[in-house]
């Protein structure tokens, strides 16, 4: 969180971006897929801004990726009856 400021106090969109990429993975790794899903987007967000479509092609792949896990825990929670 302290560099996601730092970035922002410098004004740096592309080291935004990234950190923003990165804390994302992070997020996705502990579970939290609200946060996973909001982070990839603020970084698809800044990629496209900036003019890098391979990033922003990246980040298109995480937001898919997260949304299928989203729906993957949605339906299991639907199918043991925990939802």
């Amino acid at each position: 969180e302290k560099s996601v400021a730092l970035k922002e106090e410098l004004g740096d969109r592309a080291g935004l971006a990234t950190t923003l990429h990165n804390v994302g993975h992070v997020a996705l790794a502990q579970g939290d897929l609200l946060r996973a899903l909001d982070l990839f987007s603020r970084s698809r967000t800044l990629y496209a801004e900036i003019g890098l479509d391979k990033d922003v092609a990246d980040e298109d792949a995480m937001i898919a990726a997260v949304k299928h896990q989203m729906r993957n825990t949605t339906a299991d929670s639907e199918r043991n009856g925990t939802s």
